[in-house]
C-alpha cells in the first residue's frame, strides 16, 4: 500500500480548558503542585502539599471556581 493509500492518522483532541487550568494552578503554586492527571474532556486531579491547601483553595477561587467538592488524604 502506498503512502497516497494510507488513512489519516487521527489527532488526540486537546483540551485547552484544562490544561490552562493545570497551567495557572502550576504557576501559583510551584512545587507545592506535587502531581497531576489530566483526563482530557473530562476531568483534572491536582495533587498538592498539606501545607498548600489553603493557597490552592484562593487559587481556584480567583479562577471563578465557587464550589468544593472533595479533598483526600493519606497519612
Amino acid at each position: 500500500m502506498s503512502s497516497a493509500d494510507e488513512a489519516p492518522v487521527a489527532e488526540i483532541p486537546g483540551d485547552t480548558l484544562r490544561t490552562g487550568l493545570l497551567d495557572r494552578f502550576r504557576e501559583v503554586l510551584g512545587d507545592a503542585l506535587v502531581d497531576s492527571h489530566l483526563k482530557a474532556g473530562d476531568d483534572l486531579w491536582l495533587r498538592i502539599r498539606s501545607d498548600s491547601w489553603r493557597a490552592a483553595g484562593h487559587a481556584a477561587r480567583q479562577l471563578g471556581f465557587d464550589y468544593f467538592c472533595f479533598l483526600s488524604a493519606i497519612d
